[in-house]
């Protein structure tokens, strides 16, 4: 039976020229691991000498620029990503002249009765 993992997340700071104590709000995290995930990532931690809630974050941090850096980067990653949408039947936009008069419509209809 897999029992869930609880990441809290916090930080007590004192400010070095007066020595204030700040406490920054940070939001906790539930996550569902199984025990093996969670022993072979405490092990990963622990051999990085950190704690497991700063090793997850670490590892979330690094996904993201991972996949920031690769999203998309140049025209052959651009079409990589639109071969794997769903194909969908295109419709044609409406022509501006359409799209001006619908803004204008929304802008009066807004507008107070006078």
């Amino acid at each position: 039976m897999s029992v869930p993992a609880v990441v809290s997340l916090g930080i007590v700071g004192r400010r070095p020229r007066d020595g204030c104590v700040t406490l920054l709000h940070m939001s906790r995290v539930q996550v569902i691991l199984s025990e093996e995930e969670r022993e072979a990532f405490r092990r990963r931690a622990e051999a990085r000498g950190t704690s497991l809630s700063a090793w997850l974050r670490d590892a979330g941090r690094q996904q993201l620029e991972r996949e920031r850096g690769a999203l998309l980067a140049d025209a052959a990653t651009v079409r990589q990503f639109f071969a794997t949408l769903p194909e969908e039947p295109l419709e044609r936009e409406p022509d501006w002249d359409q799209h001006r008069s619908a803004l204008a419509d929304a802008r009066v209809a807004g507008l107070p009765d006078t």
